[in-house]
């Protein structure tokens, strides 16, 4: 039995740290006796540092094997770089799933209302949909010369699969987080399309999925955020949506399920009531 080879952009903080944990703790709960490796994890961020720190502290689990890449995913030439190397390192130079977490906000101010935030919200813009294009680009060239028209590999390793961690912002751009809910749209078309393109073929699975408000720094700074739920929380529900090979969810699936239907077709009047009293608009800037 093969390891499992998994890729995990933003491996740093936040949900895509507590994913390598929890895959850590998945595959070797119920492994076999043995030394070989089950679980490959292939960790990458900017924060080099933090990165060595979760490493660090995924040598609790014996079986499994860390390579990290400090990336910059708003540099192309060093994501089409790095990436490949990143790969030639895991067991038979082979990937099987890439999970595409990274990104940043929009600052939490309006459209306009002043430069620092036009930079912040162009930043926001390059980083979650042209930085993310080129990390899934380079992925879909490793998926697709890797697993295309060999069904041997399939039969060996399953199918690939393509997971990226969008939100529930993508349904409707909410005042302060305009560019951020665009960005993450822009994620949900684009898996959609890459999805569409490799479905004649068989050789892939694309994963969306939508969190709602999760105790991160991206929503350290919203007042009483709705339905909040813990990083640990989000991220066993989101490890397990991944391992279901869901082709699209929220997390948590209730309550946003409905607020997802909501959110795409209540009145502008009705949303802004809802906004200004439910704590979804960011106090300021958000790190």
């Amino acid at each position: 039995m093969h390891a499992q080879n998994v890729f995990i952009l933003g491996a740093s903080s936040g949900i895509g740290r507590q994913l390598a944990l929890d895959y850590a703790t998945r595959f070797t709960k119920n492994a076999s006796p043995g030394t070989d490796p089950v679980l490959v994890l292939a960790l990458s961020a900017r924060r080099l540092p933090e990165l060595e720190s979760l490493r660090d502290e995924l040598k609790a689990f014996p079986r499994v094997v860390v390579e990290i890449l400090r990336l910059d995913m708003n540099d192309t030439a060093d994501v089409q770089k790095c990436i490949p190397e990143l790969i030639s390192k895991l067991p038979g130079r082979i990937l099987d799933v890439a999970i595409v977490n990274s990104g940043v906000t929009g600052g939490g101010k309006y459209v306009g209302q002043d430069s620092s935030a036009t930079l912040e919200q162009v930043q926001c813009l390059q980083t979650n949909i042209v930085g993310a294009f080129a990390v899934i680009s380079v992925v879909m060239e490793h998926f697709r010369s890797t697993r295309l028209g060999k069904p041997e590999v399939i039969r060996e390793r399953g199918k690939a699969q393509l997971v990226g961690i969008g939100s529930v912002a993508s349904y409707r751009a909410l005042p302060t987080s305009v560019a951020y809910s665009a960005s993450k749209a822009a994620l949900d078309v684009l898996l959609q399309g890459i999805r569409l393109e490799a479905a004649p073929h068989g050789y892939l699975d694309v994963s969306l999925i939508n969190p709602g408000y999760i105790e991160t720094a991206i929503n350290s700074r919203r007042k009483n955020p709705p339905f909040q739920i813990s990083v640990k929380q989000g991220s066993a529900i989101i490890l397990a949506d991944i391992l279901n090979r869901v082709r699209r969810t929220e997390v948590p699936r209730w309550p946003w399920m409905v607020l997802a239907f909501l959110m795409r077709n209540v009145p502008d009047s009705l949303l802004l009531w809802l906004v200004s009293r439910g704590g979804l608009m960011a106090k300021s800037k958000v790190a």
